[in-house]
């Protein structure tokens, strides 16, 4: 579970804690220094920054409100995941400022409609004008303020949940939803699971697509590939509301060309590697001399 920054000067991702929990972790890459963003408390995952640089989002298990079953009497710990956010800079503004209520007078619509135009005009030259801007800024990585961090953190209004995958493009943070399913656990791979996309400017939820396995954003994140059950998979706009695709990806032609030999030497490799690095770590007891 990583992403990384705009412009590729941060590495953000979930590492795993003694205690068995994740915690969200920040990567410099030109300094090499590494920062923690979450403590080992709760459960966090899933790290995504938005495509700005501005804001870094995460899933994490914060909400304790157990199902105590009829016949034991124990605890059934279902749902207990909620989505975060954290502004990266102490002068990034608050991600849902308050909003206006402001009642307008009637009378003054037409005023109003030809302030709007005239702002409209305004914002349509200052755009043009920052274009140039905004790509030699694009070449600079972004700036974090590590102090205080994790005070900054500001959750999201949704339901709590089983949430992981998450990405985020174009104003919209877009991520995966599991239920709990009764007998499967958090990670019930049998569960039906839905691509959901939140609108940071509407503040509001909605369903992207329903009965996916799981997606990626292209690089514009204007469209979303996604995979469903029985190896079928399609592209579709990355926005609400969406159905499967009417033309599915003709997949069943691909193959993939594999050297024996070469494959055989990587896994004999690997397997040689990983009991090189953590044989003693998880068999203290045992010595090379026992084997």
């Amino acid at each position: 579970e990583w992403n990384w920054s705009p412009n590729g000067g941060w590495l953000t991702y979930a590492k795993g804690e003694e205690n068995g929990f994740r915690s969200i972790y920040l990567y410099n890459v030109a300094a090499g220094e590494t920062h923690r963003v979450t403590d080992d408390f709760t459960d966090d995952s899933a790290p995504s920054f938005d495509d700005e640089g501005k804001y870094l989002f995460f899933a994490s298990s914060q909400h304790f409100n157990p199902t105590i079953g009829g016949y034991d009497l124990k605890p059934i710990w279902a749902n207990m995941d909620g989505l975060y956010v954290v502004p990266l800079r102490k002068d990034v503004e608050h991600p849902f400022p308050p909003e206006s209520d402001e009642v307008t007078v009637t009378g003054d619509e037409d005023k109003d409609d030809e302030k709007k135009e005239d702002k409209d005009e305004d914002n349509k030259t200052d755009k043009d004008k920052d274009k140039d801007k905004d790509k030699d800024e694009d070449k600079t990585p972004i700036e974090i303020d590590i102090e205080g961090l994790a005070d900054r953190m500001i959750a999201l209004d949704v339901e709590q949940g089983n949430y992981f995958s998450l990405q985020f493009a174009d104003g919209k943070l877009f991520y995966m939803s599991r239920p709990f399913v009764a007998g499967g656990g958090r990670g019930n791979q049998d569960a039906a699971a839905s691509i959901m996309v939140y609108d940071m400017k509407e503040r509001e939820e909605k369903t992207a697509l329903e009965g996916a396995a799981g997606y990626t954003l292209s690089a514009d994140g204007k469209k979303m590939l996604y995979a469903m059950r029985g190896n079928k998979y399609g592209i579709i706009d990355a926005k609400a509301e969406q159905k499967p695709a009417e033309k599915p990806l003709r997949i069943d032609e691909m193959s993939a060309r594999v050297d024996p030999r070469a494959e055989w030497r990587q896994m004999f490799r690997d397997a040689w590697r990983q009991e090189r690095d953590f044989f003693y770590v998880h068999t203290p007891i045992i010595t090379a001399s026992d084997c």
